[in-house]
């Protein structure tokens, strides 16, 4: 069972330590390997199938997601996902660009949290930040590609698509870590976000 929140000490009282940064840091290494593949596959497709790759928008919010639950302190997730990016960055056609990305997904995950003062940290806080990036990379998408040159339907269903499927990759990132964590990494021996009470 997940609380609908948890409640954490100011993020005054929540250290980044070195253990943090490591952690934040592998993280970030091994989900930016697993990003590798969809860089090249979201390059390839985007513009001949954007309802195809809204499905899979989700999976670059994972590093900054799983560097937040696991770590619960402001910061993580944008490390997190630096690293993804930086990772990705050499095998990625958009090269210093990935890392640009990478940091910016990261710091727009962080947003909803910052407003909690980091002190909200439930299975609900994590879906409704990756609902709340799902829009925006959603929007992203038809301004990248140019919105005139898509019909009013393909335009919805992106949208639809990334903020709908986007929480599930939400989702998912809270079950790896709570499987990291009872496997005994990160947060082995206190509750790591969205977990039960």
């Amino acid at each position: 069972m997940c609380p609908d929140l948890q409640r954490e000490p100011p993020m005054s009282v929540r250290r980044f330590d070195t253990r943090a940064i490591m952690t934040c840091a592998a993280i970030g290494v091994a989900t930016g390997l697993l990003l590798i593949p969809f860089n090249v596959l979201s390059v390839a497709l985007t513009a001949a199938f954007p309802l195809l790759v809204s499905l899979i928008y989700g999976l670059w919010a994972v590093p900054a997601l799983m560097g937040l639950a696991m770590m619960r302190r402001p910061g993580a997730g944008v490390l997190a996902s630096t690293v993804a990016g930086l990772v990705g960055m050499p095998l990625s056609t958009y090269g210093w660009m990935m890392l640009i990305t990478m940091f910016l997904w990261g710091l727009f995950i962080e947003i909803p949290f910052m407003i909690t003062r980091y002190r909200i940290w439930g299975t609900p806080m994590f879906l409704i930040t990756s609902a709340f990036i799902g829009a925006l990379s959603g929007g992203l998408l038809i301004v990248s590609l140019g919105g005139e040159q898509m019909s009013a339907a393909t335009m919805a269903g992106a949208m639809a698509l990334a903020t709908v499927s986007t929480p599930v990759f939400g989702y998912l990132s809270l079950l790896g870590v709570r499987a990291l964590a009872r496997a005994g990494v990160g947060g082995a021996r206190r509750q790591v976000a969205g977990g039960s009470s």
